[in-house]
């Protein structure tokens, strides 16, 4: 697979794989996460396993995503720029790791799924989809749907450009 194909996979499936693993911590805090899912927070597709779920940016990284992932410092994610803003710093702190990064992003209070969206296409353009976990890829609602959609924006881009 050509490298530009795989970062078109990788940013569309990533996206829909960062907002579906995210989906089960939106609009609850992250104390709340982690009484009613575990010490460690989201670690998977838990929406499947579990009925229940069906500003100073600059030195933002060197602090914890519980200091910084809040309403007073970068914000909760429920306006553009505070979800921008937070999937960045997912970015910053893990930008070879996809799944950290993503992790990071969806167990946080606020718009979680909005900011594991933006951080898993992000990491998916940068890193290609292999970087994304199997089972994530596969068990994203409309798998191969998004797989034959980032193919096609891939196809389009290259015949443009060549």
């Amino acid at each position: 697979m050509d490298l530009n194909e795989t970062r078109s996979k990788g940013s569309i499936v990533g996206l829909a794989v960062g907002d579906a693993i995210g989906y089960p911590a939106e609009f609850r805090r992250r104390a709340q996460i982690l009484v009613e899912i575990g010490a460690e927070g989201i670690q998977d597709f838990i929406a499947l396993k579990d009925p229940r779920f069906s500003r100073p940016f600059f030195t933002c990284p060197n602090h914890p995503p519980d200091h910084v992932l809040t309403k007073n410092v970068l914000g909760e994610g429920w306006i553009g720029e505070e979800a921008v803003a937070s999937a960045m710093y997912c970015f910053w702190r893990s930008p070879d790791d996809y799944s950290s990064a993503v992790l990071t992003a969806i167990n946080t209070d606020g718009d979680s799924d909005s900011i594991g969206a933006i951080t898993g296409s992000v990491l998916g353009a940068r890193l290609g989809i292999n970087a994304i976990p199997l089972s994530w890829r596969e068990r994203v609602e409309d798998s191969e749907y998004l797989h034959a959609l980032g193919k096609r924006l891939w196809q389009k881009r290259r015949s443009r450009f060549h």
